[in-house]
């Protein structure tokens, strides 16, 4: 004699609990495929969050700099610009004397002025530059109207010839 096939032993109760097990089996990739698109959305969800996150920590970040900025340079007290004293750079001194003998002699055609006065007379050095009573002390001589020579103060032109500047100093 044949054995009966699985289904036909099965009596009715079997069969429900078969189909009682199916759909527990249904049920559960139903909730498996819920909470997957539950924690996709929850991703979804974190990654503006941890971004709007991060720009509240580098904008509170920029923030605590601008304003460690603003009172470190608010509370530093800014020094009074140094004014310029001819009679304390005597080689920077002589320098500008040099560039306005130069522009002298190029308005000129190439003759260079009888005394440094003619400069500020002339326009060509400013009283901010140079004083007047700065200019004495400057040893000047033209030795021709194409040529000079200008010795700033405390130097001698025999012992010292590196600060004796002459027309067509290369300097300038």
């Amino acid at each position: 004699m044949s054995q009966p096939a699985n289904s036909e032993m099965q009596g009715p109760e079997e069969r429900r609990t078969a189909e009682e097990a199916l759909t527990d089996v249904t049920q559960d990739i139903q909730q498996q495929q819920q909470r997957a698109e539950e924690r996709e959305q929850a991703l979804k969800d974190a990654v503006p969050r941890t971004t709007l996150a991060r720009r509240w920590i580098l904008g509170g970040f920029a923030a605590v700099i601008l304003m460690a900025n603003y009172f470190i340079y608010s509370q530093t007290s800014i020094q009074d610009s140094i004014q310029f004293d001819p009679a304390g750079e005597p080689e920077v001194s002589a320098l500008i004397l040099q560039a306005a003998l130069n522009d002298y002699a190029d308005d000129h055609d190439g003759t260079y002025p009888e005394g440094l006065t003619e400069l500020i007379e002339g326009g060509y050095l400013g009283a901010q530059e140079v004083r007047r009573e700065d200019l004495t002390q400057f040893g000047y001589t033209r030795e021709s109207p194409e040529t000079y020579q200008l010795v700033p103060p405390g130097y001698d032109a025999e012992s010292e010839e590196d600060l004796v500047l002459t027309s067509g100093w290369p300097g300038l």
